[in-house]
């Protein structure tokens, strides 16, 4: 990260995430090609990178303000997730038992694609990756899954909130509150229906989040609280941090000018973020562009000195793609075409 010209605050913030790339992305791709031991593979990055780590952060102790600003924020969102787990840690309900069994395939399976647990001999029909980022750790760690799930949904929330309060500060001229803002919205916020409630009489602790996460008609209006609530390990959380990590380096990219170190990070992170969720793979590539595109202040076309920025952007979408190329060669989903969704919700219902 430090290498990427992202300060100290920034690189403890996204270190994490970072890191857990950097370990399943190499393992990942041994266990495409058939190498059964991909998990200590990816052990043995782990215990370079967090050596290499550590030296870093000796070097660069005399900015230990900012690491441990960075720190208490990743841990007081962590604990506030898992506070909210608290009374309810059951895995059970719902689609926490798929999202467990995910995680209990990637830790006993040999190769990619992971076998299917539901049909013998065919391949997982669902997207893995957000998963497999904790794979190695758990072996590591050596945390029974039943144990480790509970802990990596605070985990998962904790890192996208510092990951968002260092982008936001950033977007902001270092603005703290800014910070706090992106964090809050980006991790806690949701529909509001929730403020709806609290002011027709209900309290906390009675609020009815099922409806708030079905404000539309046939349409799903889940938001990140109501997940780390619900205790989902679903695609679309787990790829938060990855996908906020590639807003950040991209802003880093956008305001330095890309250089071909940010533009191959910005490919490895959009593409395993594009594998953990494609359904956000859309969004996810416009908001990288964009920050690539201005995030020095002003818009630059594809001439002259905004010829490298749409090259880079190029390069972010189609590497993406090849860095991950395996898994969209073998995963094929149920797609059903792109049509218009419509749903009136009477604004006294909100």
């Amino acid at each position: 990260m430090i290498r990427l010209g992202c300060d100290d605050f920034d690189a403890w913030a996204g270190g994490r995430v970072a890191g857990l790339v950097l370990i399943a992305f190499p393992a990942w791709w041994l266990g495409v090609l058939g190498f059964s031991g991909w998990r200590f593979v990816g052990a043995a990055v782990l215990l370079a990178a967090a050596s290499v780590g550590g030296w870093t952060v000796w070097r660069r102790r005399s900015s230990w303000r900012q690491l441990v600003a960075a720190e208490a924020i990743f841990v007081v969102a962590s604990l506030f997730v898992a506070l909210i787990r608290l009374d309810h840690p059951q895995i059970a309900g719902q689609e926490k038992l798929m999202d467990v069994g995910i995680f209990a395939t990637l830790l006993r399976s040999e190769g990619f694609p992971p076998l299917d647990m539901w049909l013998a001999g065919e391949t997982l029909p669902y997207y893995y990756w957000g998963a497999l980022l904790w794979s190695v750790p758990l072996v590591i760690g050596g945390l029974r899954l039943e144990v480790a799930y509970n802990l990596i949904v605070a985990l998962v929330g904790g890192q996208a909130a510092v990951i968002l309060w260092a982008l936001g500060r950033r977007l902001a001229d270092s603005s703290h509150v800014a910070g706090a803002t992106a964090a809050f919205f980006g991790v806690l916020a949701g529909t509001p229906d929730g403020w709806r409630q609290l002011l027709g009489g209900r309290s906390i602790r009675s609020l009815d989040v099922w409806r708030s996460s079905r404000q539309h008609e046939d349409v799903i209006t889940e938001w990140p609280l109501f997940t780390e609530w619900l205790g989902d390990l679903h695609p679309h959380y787990l790829s938060i941090p990855v996908a906020a990590l590639g807003f950040l380096v991209a802003w880093r990219a956008g305001r330095d000018g890309p250089k071909l170190w940010s533009t191959a990070a910005l490919a490895v992170l959009f593409g395993v973020a594009w594998a953990a969720n494609p359904w956000c793979m859309p969004p996810t590539l416009a908001a990288i562009a964009l920050l690539l595109l201005c995030g020095d202040g002003r818009w630059h076309w594809p001439s002259a000195d905004g010829l490298p920025r749409w090259l880079a952007v190029l390069g972010v979408a189609v590497g993406g793609w090849l860095v991950v190329a395996p898994f969209h060669l073998s995963f094929h989903p149920p797609f059903q075409g792109v049509r218009k969704a419509f749903a009136w919700t009477e604004p006294a219902t909100l």
